[in-house]
């Protein structure tokens, strides 16, 4: 009938439909933006959301914390109805970022102009153990050990005086569904003590899956390298790795982890 618009009812729940005819210019384009989670796909993804259906031409650039310049992929996407996506990756790769980083979206267009942002987080944090903030490991919160270290000037100790369950952890915010090998060094004071590296992912409440455990028994002081493949689930909620020095009293050393998505 003619005034009246007819849909179909939507198969999800949803908590409301609002449908828009004419909207005012500057709010022509509503951005969103995230960090890309396919496998085999690196970067961070921008929405363009025009609330009447009508996509002005617009102009696009992202940065990042200290000045990052992320580049556009080649777009061949030419759309002027409904939602447009831009994919723009980081010149080395998200794997090179220093630090997790706020990626600034700004987006201007004839009439308006608006920002959205998101958290670009590579998979692991300060793997080598040589990045310091106030005389700390970055991502790790302990204190260097300066004078034992497989590479470069510094590692990760977790000291173990009276044999019990000690570790730490950090976090690694990895894809659903990808594969990824992790590599790391490890060194122990007590031959065959339970020292490792583990990669566990936590899903719905309190249910989590160790993917990958690295390193269990071993030489004594002797730097040993550690390498295993795994799979993440399809729906993480969160990921971390984990350093373990669990039953045999002494120190422990880690250094040199590394955590790299394969091809799919």
């Amino acid at each position: 009938e003619r005034g009246m618009v007819r849909m179909a009812v939507p198969k999800d729940p949803v908590s409301g439909i609002l449908i828009v005819d004419n909207v005012a210019p500057e709010l022509a384009v509503i951005p969103t933006i995230r960090q890309i989670t396919e496998p085999g796909v690196d970067g961070v993804e921008l929405t363009l959301l025009p609330p009447d259906g009508k996509l002005p031409d617009t102009q696009n650039s992202l940065t990042g914390a200290g000045g990052q310049a992320w580049r556009e992929l080649i777009n061949t996407e030419a759309r002027s109805t409904g939602p447009k996506r831009i994919r723009f990756i980081y010149p080395d790769g998200i794997a090179a970022l220093p630090d997790w980083t706020r990626v600034t979206a700004n987006v201007s267009w004839a009439g308006g102009q608006a920002a959205a942002w998101c958290i670009a987080a590579p998979p692991l944090l300060n793997g080598d153990m040589e990045t310091l903030d106030d005389g700390w490991l970055r991502a790790w919160g302990v204190a260097p050990d300066n004078a034992e270290k497989h590479g470069g000037r510094h590692s990760l100790r977790v000291d173990n005086p009276d044999g019990r369950f000690m570790c730490l952890t950090n976090l690694t915010p990895i894809k659903p569904l990808t594969r990824y090998r992790m590599s790391a060094w490890i060194r122990r004071h007590v031959e065959g003590a339970y020292v490792s590296v583990a990669l566990v992912e936590y899903e719905a409440g309190t249910t989590l899956t160790v993917l990958l455990d690295l390193g269990a028994g071993g030489k004594q002081e002797a730097w040993e390298q550690c390498t295993g493949e795994f799979t993440s689930g399809p729906n993480p909620r969160s990921s971390a790795i984990y350093l373990y020095n669990r039953n045999g009293k002494g120190q422990a050393w880690f250094d040199d982890i590394t955590l790299e998505e394969l091809a799919p």
